[in-house]
This record gives C-alpha cells, sequence and structure tokens, in this order.
C-alpha cells in the first residue's frame, strides 16, 4: 500500500507513532501488522491523498483501532465489514456498502 499526499497536511498513523505528512509525500507500507496505519485529518484545511495498492483479490483488511474488517471478495462494491464486539470469540457481522 502506497499513499501520496495532493493536499493539505495529514498524520499518518502507525505502529510505531505518528508522522506529520505534507503535500507531496508518498508512504509505502508493507502488508500485515506492520503496515497497520490510519491517515488523520486533524487540522483546519482540506486534505487529499491518493491511495494505491497492489493487493490482489480477495483483500482483507484489519482496523485494529475500531476492531473492524473490510473483506472484498470483487471488483463491485460487495463489501462485507464485519465488527469485533465484546470479548474475544464474541464477535458479530454485518455485511452492507463499507465506505472509503
Amino acid at each position: 500500500m502506497s499513499e501520496l499526499v495532493l493536499a493539505g497536511t495529514p498524520t499518518l498513523r502507525h505502529p510505531q507513532g505518528e508522522d506529520h505528512l505534507e503535500a507531496g509525500d508518498l508512504v509505502c507500507l508493507p502488508e500485515g501488522p506492520a503496515g497497520a496505519h490510519r491517515l488523520l485529518n486533524c487540522g483546519e484545511s482540506v486534505a487529499r491523498a491518493l491511495f494505491l495498492s497492489t493487493t490482489g483479490l480477495p483483500a482483507n483488511v484489519c482496523y485494529p483501532d475500531t476492531g473492524h474488517w473490510l473483506i472484498r471478495n470483487g471488483l463491485g462494491r460487495d463489501e462485507v465489514v464485519v465488527r469485533e464486539t465484546g470479548p474475544v470469540g464474541a464477535n458479530t457481522a454485518s455485511s452492507g456498502v463499507a465506505g472509503p
């Protein structure tokens, strides 16, 4: 996964901490837990970024902050979001379209 900041000054959260980015910054992240990240716009101006991925399908993405999983099985919008709630093993699932 790579992210190119087009405008603004977003913050990149990752397993080692946070980095403040600006327009023109390119970040390349590995697959798996080492590449877990979240791009946040904590500023008042608009931030725009281009996300590039070479991951094939199916693609399964875990968001450890929220306990959500994004499971994409095809090129269409047939996505499923699974949210972990409660103790381990007490998961609930809901299907539907997940937004970016």
